[in-house]
């Protein structure tokens, strides 16, 4: 099979969900989910949840893309920039589930 008919079945099928009527679970799923996030939102408001302060500075980087954003290279120039500079650094990932 080509890419190109590969390509257009993707295509059909992506235009075919997006435009047509969800399935009756995903309504109930987001409903229960937007349930979730109202009472969470709530409990912010209300004072029932509160931030946690950690003991030490936290940076994160991050963004809502998976790859090619350039967030490695920056999070390893500000790790050696802050190491040089005498801070005690650590590096945390959260690598994408398929890796091993």
């Amino acid at each position: 099979m080509s890419s190109l008919v590969r390509r257009g079945r993707v295509e059909n099928l992506l235009r075919r969900s997006w435009t047509g009527s969800p399935n009756p679970s995903l309504r109930v799923l987001s409903a229960a989910y937007g349930a979730v996030a109202d009472f969470r939102n709530i409990a912010w408001t209300v004072g029932l949840a509160s931030p946690i302060r950690a003991p030490v500075p936290i940076i994160s980087v991050g963004g809502v893309t998976i790859g090619g954003s350039g967030k490695t290279p920056i999070s390893a120039a500000l790790a050696r920039h802050l190491a040089d500079s005498g801070s005690r650094v650590a590096v945390l990932t959260a690598g994408l589930a398929d890796e091993t």
